[in-house]
């Protein structure tokens, strides 16, 4: 299966976020704003599943 990205946001000012989302189901956490790292953690989260992706493809 193909694992393909996209990222959903919404909310307003500081309460605005940015949500990761995989094509297999995958729902990462929504970072906010008002987080001064909000686009580090969300490309980390994002990493994260990728790379469960590849170490669970590799064992079966």
């Amino acid at each position: 299966m193909e694992h393909k990205i996209t990222r959903e946001s919404g909310g307003k000012y500081e309460m605005s976020y940015i949500q990761p989302k995989c094509s297999c189901g995958w729902i990462g956490d929504k970072f906010f704003a008002y987080n001064d790292y909000q686009m580090t953690l969300v490309n980390e989260c994002e990493s994260e599943h990728l790379n469960k992706v590849r170490e669970q493809n590799r064992e079966g």
